[in-house]
């Protein structure tokens, strides 16, 4: 776990030392490419991890397009057999926010995914 937090805050540290202008999914998916070069099983956790607790409503309205970008990029990062099979649902989750309205949207959204 330690080993999973230094490689978050190593990527982190990198990614916010950027200009805002140069941050994105596609920045976040260099700088993990960069550090993790195979999806040890170590790794893989530690992806999942982010996905599964994934909230968009820690991240500053100017930083919603890079983040939402991010979460894609750790997504294309794992193999398609590690990745969890709730990927939308887990998306979604993420997106509530303070808008009551648009979190009705996203509620009916999942509802329809829960639904068989």
């Amino acid at each position: 776990a330690s080993t999973s937090k230094a490689i978050l805050a190593e990527i982190h540290q990198e990614y916010m030392a950027l200009p805002k202008s140069q941050r994105g999914g596609l920045t976040l998916f260099k700088f993990i490419m960069d550090i993790v070069h195979t999806n040890t099983t170590e790794h893989v956790e530690l992806f999942r991890s982010f996905l599964n607790t994934y909230q968009l409503r820690d991240t500053a309205d100017e930083e919603v397009p890079g983040s939402v970008s991010g979460f894609v990029a750790v997504v294309m990062m794992l193999a398609e057999n590690d990745r969890p099979s709730n990927l939308v649902l887990l998306l979604l989750n993420g997106l509530e926010s303070s808008n009551q309205k648009f979190n009705d949207t996203v509620s009916a959204q999942r509802g329809a995914l829960n639904t068989p």
